[in-house]
């Protein structure tokens, strides 16, 4: 499937500021991609982003172990996690429960 224009450019920007970017790969495609960017270089926060293929939903154990560990050794480097996300997309709201976090009212 490929990325919409919008899809590619956020992803695109994503990747050129994230000072770490992690992967989940199935056979030889790609089904998972998140990374953290923070503000400064010797900030103790940092903002997640994820993107995720259809793919996803097939290895949905998997990805979201493997997330939890993850999220686990970062928040030793990064006290303080933050994110946003669409309230639209029951998936992303759900993985991001899995790993603990909490949320504040919808803005916009």
């Amino acid at each position: 499937m490929a990325l919409g224009d919008r899809e590619a450019k956020a992803l695109d920007i994503s990747l050129a500021i994230t000072n770490r970017v992690w992967m989940g790969w199935h056979e030889d495609k790609v089904v998972c991609a998140w990374g953290l960017i923070p503000p400064t270089l010797l900030s103790e926060q940092a903002h997640l982003w994820l993107y995720t293929t259809e793919a996803v939903k097939e290895h949905e154990f998997l990805f979201v172990r493997y997330s939890q560990r993850v999220v686990e050794l970062l928040l030793k480097e990064y006290p303080l996690i933050t994110g946003a996300t669409d309230p639209q997309i029951p998936g992303a709201i759900r993985w991001l429960r899995w790993l603990g976090a909490t949320f504040g009212e919808p803005v916009g």
